[in-house]
């Protein structure tokens, strides 16, 4: 299944030593909060994105936007209802721009399934 989503991104706090304002303990301490090690292959869904997609955790997706850039991430990570399917990437020390110069939305698709 490909489906259309919102990208973000977020990271350590600015008093971890990254970038993303204040940020969360767990986030800080390279956690994501089903108790498993966030790295730089993980993602966070919103509770939207993750129906959508039949999401589980450790599920991997290919993100493609329109103008070509990819990533792989892993879903390790949950964000709050926000009223929209979103997937957050983990950048823990610095924004990606050239994420940010690929737009807000690409095409999510769940490559290989944790089982």
């Amino acid at each position: 299944m490909q489906e259309r989503i919102k990208i973000t991104q977020y990271g350590l706090s600015v008093s971890a030593g990254g970038w993303d304002g204040v940020g969360d303990s767990g986030t800080d301490a390279w956690l994501g909060n089903h108790n498993n090690k966030l790295d730089r292959c993980s993602c966070a869904l919103s509770s939207e994105a993750k129906v959508l997609l039949g999401a589980v955790v450790g599920d991997l997706f290919l993100v493609e936007f329109a103008n070509g850039f990819q990533l792989v991430k892993q879903y390790d990570d949950s964000t709050a209802e926000l009223g929209e399917p979103r997937l957050d990437v983990f950048n823990p020390y610095a924004e990606d721009q050239e994420q940010v110069a690929a737009g807000d939305y690409a095409m999510v698709t769940i490559f290989k399934r944790n089982l």
